[in-house]
């Protein structure tokens, strides 16, 4: 426990009193970059089922990195019991949601490209095509079905099906392998635990509650799963990682829609039962950990399936494969870069030669950046105009977004791709750290 308390004090440069905010309030303040690196390598890693699951939904070689990456946790890694129950009651469902997933997915495509047809054939008849034209187009539209349903099927090869899985799971005996000695007790007294996991719920205590109305037994189970982590954490005294890819607001708080962590009341019931520091992450986020702080071999497909899998929806998440482009680009640059700590913004602390930039970075992917964001980016320039703020974006603005920015006093705006490189990055940084500063002179 020293280690991750000392690396907290070194990270954040603050030595608190027992009655400072830190200490009283501590899930408000977001774990750093060397908080995060000794969670990774120091703590218990615990996986929920809905984590666990996603070595089946994974193609093959995204499978086969996600087994490696939890290997190289050793010890460390840990299965509540309740995950194992729910894995064994559950792998056939998933099993057969994965190896009709093809299927399911060209029967829609079917639909689309029927609707297609239909359309070409009503454009030939009021544009008085031949019926070889109409059918050229069609063998258009067919052939294209046809090679994106093939490509659909190379690019997600589930191995698996049902029936032979009853039996032969060869999923589920390379996970034994690796999750053996590493699963917990059941608890002691499982019905009294169940009382108290209702009562929890009835009073919107975390975490399960948010799963009451649709599945109560899950709701129940996500308590049960809780408490046996406060006991394993209390007996390993370590800092416990928690990986889920549950982003309900019974575990992650959430702020003007951006999910920022775990609950609070989470991070303090850690505390006091257990004593340890508790965080709480997605696979994706694990597997860039694991690559970060345990050399972990992990593509960038792999990442992008995580992604797919971790019940966020596009543009909730900060970008976390792109901010982590940006800080590798800057680096090499030789300039500082550092991930913030406040909830909102921003994104990365830059130290530059000419001074620091505070780097919020927002990736809404070919959607425009909604305009209440920009209006929140705004507001937060006006009220801290001492800081220079520069918004990096992979998404496109309106019209009116651009120019209300462009106008503002305290927040420049540039586009910028990985494949830029680093020194296009700088320079763009530069160029808008030195054009604000000239508006205020």
């Amino acid at each position: 426990m020293e280690s991750i308390n000392s690396a907290a004090d070194q990270s954040l440069n603050h030595e608190s009193a027992s009655n400072s905010l830190r200490q009283l309030f501590p899930g408000y303040f977001p774990p750093g970059d060397k908080d995060l690196e000794v969670f990774i390598k120091e703590g218990l890693v615990a996986f929920d089922t809905n984590a666990l699951f996603d070595i089946y939904r994974f193609s093959i070689r995204a499978r086969s990195e996600f087994s490696s990456a939890l290997k190289l946790l050793g010890e460390r890694l840990w299965i509540p019991n309740r995950v194992g129950q729910e894995i064994l009651d559950l792998r056939l469902e998933v099993i057969r949601e994965c190896a009709e997933a093809n299927e399911v997915f060209d029967g829609e495509l079917r639909k689309s490209f029927d609707i297609s047809l239909k359309q070409i054939r009503n454009f030939g008849n009021r544009r008085g095509l031949t019926k070889r034209q109409v059918s050229l187009l069609e063998d258009i539209a067919n052939r294209a079905f046809r090679n994106i349903s093939s490509q659909a099927d190379s690019f997600f090869d589930f191995d698996l099906n049902v029936d032979e899985s009853i039996r032969d799971d060869k999923i589920l005996i390379d996970l034994e392998k690796i999750i053996e000695g590493k699963i917990g007790k059941s608890l002691d007294n499982l019905k009294a635990e169940e009382v108290e996991g209702a009562r929890r719920i009835a009073e919107k205590i975390p975490p399960g509650y948010a799963d009451h109305k649709k599945d109560s037994q899950k709701a129940v189970g996500d308590y049960i799963l809780w408490r046996q982590l406060l006991i394993e954490a209390a007996s390993r005294a370590k800092p416990v990682l928690l990986v889920t890819n549950d982003q309900k607001p019974d575990w992650v708080r959430e702020v003007s829609g951006r999910k920022i962590g775990p609950r609070p009341e989470l991070v303090a019931e850690m505390l006091q039962v257990a004593g340890v520091p508790f965080h709480l992450i997605t696979v994706k986020s694990f597997l860039l950990l694991a690559q970060e702080y345990l050399g972990a071999e992990v593509s960038a497909t792999t990442v992008t399936q995580a992604q797919q899998f971790s019940g966020m929806k596009p543009g909730e998440n900060r970008g976390y494969i792109y901010v982590s482009s940006i800080k590798a680009a800057l680096v090499a640059a030789g300039w500082g870069a550092y991930e913030g700590n406040w909830d909102l913004f921003p994104d990365l602390l830059v130290e530059t030669d000419f001074g620091r930039i505070d780097l919020i970075v927002k990736a809404y992917g070919d959607a425009p950046i909604p305009f209440e964001v920009v209006n929140q980016l705004i507001g937060y320039a006006e009220r801290t105009s001492w800081i220079k703020i520069v918004l990096v974006s992979q998404s496109r603005l309106t019209r009116k977004a651009y120019k209300d920015l462009v106008e503002s006093e305290n927040i420049g705006f540039i586009h910028w791709n990985s494949s830029d490189g680093g020194e296009v990055l700088c320079r763009q940084l530069a160029e808008e750290f030195y054009r604000l500063g000239s508006r205020r002179d």
